[in-house]
Order: C-alpha cells, then sequence, then structure tokens
C-alpha cells in the first residue's frame, strides 16, 4: 500500500468507462442549441461558433478544452438548461454495460482509501452513469462533484467556472473536505489537460489511465491486492 497518498479522486469520462459517442455527442449538440437560443442562428451556425469559441478557448488556456466550459465561458448561466439537455440526448443504457473489473478495482482500492469522483459532466448523466455501471454506492452524493455541484455554489458565475476542470479551485475543495494536502491525495484520468496537468500542478500524485487495461492495473500500482 502506497502510505503517501490517503485519498484517490476518480474522473469518470474515459476513466471510469470508455468513452463512447452516443454520450460524447450529447454535449456539443446541447451547447450548439443553446447558442442557437440565444442568438438566433440557425444550429449549423452555432455549431461552426462553438467550434471557433472552443478554439479560442484552448489558445487562452494552454489545452483543448471542453464544450462544457466552452459553453459556459462565453454564454453565461446556463448549468441547468444545459444538464437537462445533455441527459435529453445521452443515451448512457444503450452505451454502457455493467463491467465486473471495474466494480472489482473500485472495491479494492474503496477497502484501502477514501475515494471521491470529481466530473464536470452533469449530474443526471453521472447519476445515469453511475447506476448503469453498477457503481453508484462507490460514489453516493456526498462523495463526488460535479457539474450540478459547480452550480449549486453560491458565488457569482465568473466564479463558478474555476471548478470547473481544468480549473484548480474544485480540487481544493475536495481536500478541505477531507481534511488532506494535495501531496496526500492521487487524481486518476484520462485526460492530460483536465486531470493530470492540473493535478500535477498543485503538487499531487497523478495515474494516467490511457485505456481499460491501465485502469485495472491501479491497485497493483499502489501496491495492494485484488479482493
Amino acid at each position: 500500500m502506497n502510505t503517501a497518498i490517503q485519498l484517490v479522486i476518480f474522473d469518470m469520462d474515459g476513466t471510469l468507462y470508455d468513452r463512447c459517442p452516443a454520450i460524447d455527442l450529447a454535449y456539443p449538440i446541447a451547447a450548439a442549441e443553446i447558442i442557437a437560443r440565444l442568438t438566433g442562428q440557425s444550429i449549423e451556425a452555432a455549431q461552426r461558433e462553438l467550434a471557433l469559441k472552443k478554439d479560442e478557448l484552448s489558445r487562452q488556456m494552454d489545452g483543448a478544452q471542453t464544450n462544457t466550459l466552452t459553453l459556459l465561458h462565453y454564454y453565461g448561466d446556463h448549468f441547468r438548461e444545459y444538464e437537462e439537455r445533455v441527459n435529453d440526448l445521452a443515451d448512457v443504457e444503450k452505451a454502457l454495460t455493467p463491467d465486473p473489473r471495474l466494480i472489482s478495482t473500485l472495491k479494492t482500492i474503496e477497502a484501502h482509501y477514501p475515494i471521491f469522483l470529481y466530473t464536470t459532466n452533469n449530474g443526471l448523466v453521472a447519476d445515469r452513469v453511475l447506476r448503469r455501471l453498477e457503481v453508484d454506492g462507490f460514489f453516493p452524493e456526498e462523495k463526488r462533484f460535479s457539474l450540478r455541484s459547480i452550480a449549486r455554489l453560491d458565488l457569482p458565475h465568473s466564479e463558478k467556472l474555476a471548478y470547473v476542470k481544468p480549473g484548480a479551485k474544485g480540487f481544493r475543495l475536495i481536500f478541505e473536505k477531507f481534511g488532506f494536502r494535495a501531496a496526500q491525495t492521487l487524481m486518476v484520468g484520462d485526460s492530460e489537460v483536465s486531470d493530470i496537468r492540473p493535478a500535477q500542478h498543485l503538487g499531487m500524485h497523478t495515474y494516467h489511465v490511457t485505456d481499460r487495461e491501465s485502469f485495472y492495473a491501479l491497485p497493483a500500482w499502489l501496491k495492494i491486492t485484488t479482493t
């Protein structure tokens, strides 16, 4: 067991499961629909505008950015509308099936470390994904931080954006919740931009998930045995 680590934080999309179009495509579609409504443009024009704004934000933040952060950064506080529309579009139940090795891996890690979920996926989709994968028991509401959690913060919209990955404030909020320091915390994620680099910048341990086998190898990396 790696005693330097006292808390393990997991990303969700691309980490607990492989990314898939049936879920991923819901985000740009929902964002474009909101932009079209706000600007009076066609969906096609709104999609082009979203792509341009996403590239612009990527240059500003030195790394590819998400549709979620792009929408919220440029077009205002549309957390709830965006969450509901993405939830309508995401075909979670068709895209995902329970994975016994995922469940076993999380069970092994949870036996040795407190675990937490940090995703800037929205709360409604996160609920469905976790239930579909049969891992919702590992991440009850009090052990996850999602876009819904950010929306509920009693802060101005511009300040909430600092809690959307790769912003650092979400990580710091989790440290405070558990009473651990960055140096005692492991971030497990697939995205260099959203998970690995910001965690390393804060002084956290990191584990980069590149495929399913790399995820299943996490207990061995932590020097713990499968239960």
